[in-house]
């Protein structure tokens, strides 16, 4: 499984991969805007977008390519480590069991909750 994480600090870059790779999942990180942000996007598993620290067009392109693609989008606003693996332990429960927590942004369950 892939998860693409979009946004969140440099220096914790690593740490992101590190946290995917405990949960025994290929993570890839976009910090900034990338002209092969599409591809990425496009052969993931699911996107954790990290709002709190992401230019506004960056996370615009990842919500519409979540949206055209039906790629599971998770919001979180912190971009801790923590909060990221959380994330990552969602997505693992959606793909594992089919158990939808109904907060993927592009679900008619996140329409009906926000």
């Amino acid at each position: 499984m892939t998860v693409s994480i979009v946004g969140g600090l440099d220096r914790l870059e690593k740490d992101y991969i590190n946290a995917g790779k405990t949960l025994g999942v290929k993570t890839k990180v976009i910090l900034k805007k990338q002209t092969h942000i599409a591809d990425i996007l496009e052969n993931s598993d699911a996107i954790v977008l990290l709002t709190s620290n992401i230019a506004h067009g960056v996370a615009s392109k990842a919500r519409n390519i979540s949206k055209q693609k039906n790629v599971p989008l998770f919001q979180v606003h912190n971009c801790s480590v923590k909060s990221v693996g959380g994330t990552i332990e969602k997505c693992l429960k959606l793909f594992d069991s089919g158990e939808c927590m109904g907060d993927c942004i592009n679900c008619s369950q996140f329409a009906k909750n926000a």
